[in-house]
């Protein structure tokens, strides 16, 4: 008879250590769905960034290409200048040599 209440202690400490290995197994069940879910989500993350990136470079690369109506007038002005002041620099150039040819024939 002494052995009873022993046996019933026991009983009672196996089936608690059931119950608690069940919890903990639907525990790790339910972790381990939340890592696939994030290792999912992770590579969704990473490909909606890679793509992003792509779409940044491509935007960026147009941006660089691309020209207003301003940049071609402003384009347009320099070019002018410049002629002017080639023009002007010819025609210096043409009276200095004037002016030096008729200082030789002297």
């Amino acid at each position: 008879m002494s052995q009873q209440p022993s046996v019933n202690i026991l009983s009672t400490r196996v089936r608690e250590l059931i119950a608690g290995y069940e919890d903990l197994r639907k525990r790790n069940s339910a972790l381990t769905a939340d890592v696939t879910r994030l290792t999912n989500e992770i590579q969704s993350l990473k490909s909606q960034l890679e793509n992003e990136e792509k779409r940044y470079n491509a935007l960026m690369t147009a941006k660089m290409l691309s020209v207003t109506d301003r940049d071609l007038d402003a384009a347009k002005q320099r070019i002018t200048n410049l002629q002017r002041s080639v023009s002007h620099c010819i025609t210096l150039l043409t009276e200095k040599e004037s002016d030096n040819d008729g200082l030789s024939t002297e």
